[in-house]
């Protein structure tokens, strides 16, 4: 009697300890074309056509919802449209930027992210606790219970009901915590101008660019150059803030 007594309240302690663990925040991808309005800035040179805008926080947070908060707080994240209406290929480079760009690694590490590693531990440490526990013991307290002391039984039977499910919870969120870490880094990759990219003749291309909010100014110059030779420049001097 006193063994169901402890396991009733055992699996009450279940009941109230799962939704805890089992809470991963999700994280929703939504496609920059949805902020690509009210540039602050468009220009054109040679039939390439460049815009260029400071995200607001709101859009920051529609973008990136999960790690919003502390990006806005360490970057200046500014949105590069640039079309390319004439009959020659152009190279596009971080390079191109007179300021001093963040890079993919500073970014990703700075967006708040699900604990991967606690839930996978949490399921080690509830198999720890299971598996010096032989399986034959188990059958034996079920044989057993009638004979046996409660307070003998007692201990394995808590630490059973307790850890195997708390076990296979931690392994299941931790899981699906490296599935969502894996979509972040992904968009964050495919949203982020990290690398030199061509754009050919009739081809559009954009992306967002960090910037650390120690390094930023509103006023800077992107120089692109034809894409099979460093010659023939056109350089855009760019005001994200001259519309204010």
């Amino acid at each position: 009697m006193k063994i169901a007594k402890m396991s009733f309240v055992s699996f009450l302690i279940i009941l109230v300890l799962l939704p805890s663990c089992m809470r991963v925040p999700t994280y929703h991808r939504h496609s920059l074309h949805n902020v690509n309005t009210k540039f602050d800035y468009r220009n054109a040179e040679r039939g390439v056509i460049l815009q260029a805008k400071q995200l607001t926080i709101p859009e920051i947070q529609y973008l990136f919802g999960l790690g919003s908060a502390k990006l806005s707080k360490t970057f200046a994240v500014l949105y590069i449209s640039i079309h390319n209406l004439s009959n020659i290929a152009y190279t596009f480079s971080p390079d191109n930027f007179d300021i001093e760009l963040a890079t993919y690694d500073d970014v990703i590490k700075s967006v708040k992210k699900t604990s991967t590693a606690s839930r996978l531990t949490g399921a080690a440490l509830s198999g720890i606790i299971v598996s010096p526990i032989p399986f034959d013991f188990w059958l034996f307290c079920i044989a057993s219970s009638h004979h046996l002391p409660s307070i003998v039984l007692a201990p394995f039977v808590v630490a059973g009901i307790i850890a195997i499910p708390l076990g296979i919870t931690f392994l299941a969120q931790g899981i699906k915590s490296a599935v969502m870490n894996s979509r972040i880094k992904k968009d964050f990759k495919e949203k982020t101008f990290h690398q030199k990219v061509d754009i050919n003749a009739g081809e559009k291309y954009e992306g967002l660019v960090f910037v650390k909010l120690s390094d930023y100014q509103p006023k800077f110059t992107i120089t692109m150059h034809e894409k099979y030779t460093m010659q023939n420049n056109i350089v855009f001097n760019v005001n994200v803030h001259q519309n204010e």
